[in-house]
């Protein structure tokens, strides 16, 4: 990284130059209770930053339901939806870097930038979501602008004796936006000190960058980048082992051939059925077949009194309030499951009908799994 930023540096400024990306007008802390309003800054870009999150990923989910669509064929939808956006606010094309400009002046309206902001955020999700090619980083710089813009002329009305214009605001912004996207506030510090070169804002910007980052962390456990990963079951912050959990699903490690008992049966059907295979809890089915309890040795354990237990009808002492799973569950959700409720199996049941068996999974299934899936790797 260190050697590729180096030498693409040297490489840019012998060609164009070492003008920074953004000309801004001088600006510094008016007064001590300014950082107030900055921490503001920060908390509108943390909310806002997350906005984006959710709505990027809700339209992506929403273009991929589009089964009428063949996939080349939604780009070409998601292209026709910004164009018609564009024509109308042709600001949300390209980068915006001259809207940026523009907004760190001070030179646009409360509405405007409002406007603005909201119109850029929709076209980012339509254009990444529909399977566009782009990035959020620019985006982010322009959200940012036009959020930290709003609030920096909204406090500038109210309080103009202590406080910088809203171009001052604009700026810290959009350090802000790129700090809660990534959740990484030294990175977006630097980046906006290297777009500027200027370092008099550096202290509003520290507190409003690292106010997004916490915020947004606290609300969300991962970032505008990290989510797309752990949708697909990589969570980069956790262990190989939890990854490997997570790309692990129900029907890959569920007993299909399930022994169950009926509804009509007895304890003492249920004990001679235990000690046939070893197992120590089954499925109850009722006269249709339909999954209607679960009994475990625990549940004829509880029976009183002992020497009448053999004659107790199943549908009597079986659990009823029973937690299932569906095929296409993780083994990481079905583990968590395990843990909270302290059992030792569950049933897989289908989507469509919770009272159709399909299956039965235990912890033992589970193990057998992981290390499948952790040979294979090996072998990789």
């Amino acid at each position: 990284v260190v050697i590729s930023s180096v030498t693409a540096s040297v490489v840019a400024r012998s060609l164009i130059g070492s003008q920074p990306a953004f000309e801004v007008v001088p600006y510094h802390l008016i007064h001590p209770v300014e950082l107030l309003f900055y921490v503001v800054v920060g908390l509108v870009a943390a909310l806002v930053g997350l906005v984006f999150v959710k709505v990027l990923y809700g339209v992506e989910d929403l273009f991929d339901r589009m089964r009428f669509a063949p996939e080349w064929f939604r780009p070409v939808i998601g292209g026709l939806g910004i164009g018609l956006l564009g024509y109308h606010v042709p600001e949300i094309f390209g980068v915006g870097y001259e809207t940026i400009d523009v907004a760190l002046a001070g030179k646009l309206a409360l509405g405007t930038l409002a406007f603005l902001v909201v119109a850029k955020l929709l076209a980012t999700s339509v254009t990444l979501g529909s399977g566009g090619s782009g990035g959020v980083f620019a985006p982010s710089l322009f959200m940012g602008a036009g959020l930290g813009g709003v609030v920096g002329t909204v406090v500038h009305t109210l309080y103009p004796s202590i406080t910088a214009a809203s171009g001052a605001y604009a700026l810290v912004g959009m350090g802000a936006m790129v700090a809660a996207a990534t959740q990484a506030p030294i990175t977006a510090i630097i980046i906006i000190f290297e777009l500027t070169r200027d370092y008099r804002i550096i202290l509003p910007l520290m507190i409003a960058c690292v106010t997004a980052s916490l915020v947004a962390a606290k609300i969300s456990s991962g970032t505008i980048y990290t989510i797309k990963l752990m949708r697909r079951g990589i969570d980069i912050k956790a262990g190989k082992d939890v990854n490997v959990m997570r790309t692990l699903r129900v029907q890959d490690a569920m007993t299909k051939n399930v022994d169950a008992v009926p509804e009509d049966a007895v304890v003492g059907d249920v004990i001679k059925l235990m000690q046939k295979t070893r197992h120590t809890g089954f499925p109850v089915l009722s006269e249709k077949k339909e999954l209607i309890g679960i009994i475990t040795l625990e549940d004829i354990r509880d029976i009183k009194p002992a020497e009448k237990r053999l004659s107790v009808p199943v549908r009597e002492v079986m659990t009823k309030e029973l937690i299932t799973v569906h095929p296409d569950e993780t083994l990481a959700d079905v583990f968590r499951k395990f843990s909270y409720e302290g059992i030792g199996r569950l049933p897989v049941v289908s989507k469509n009908s919770h009272r159709r068996l399909l299956g039965l999974i235990t912890r033992s299934d589970i193990i057998r799994a992981y290390n499948r899936a952790l040979e294979e790797r090996e072998r990789v």
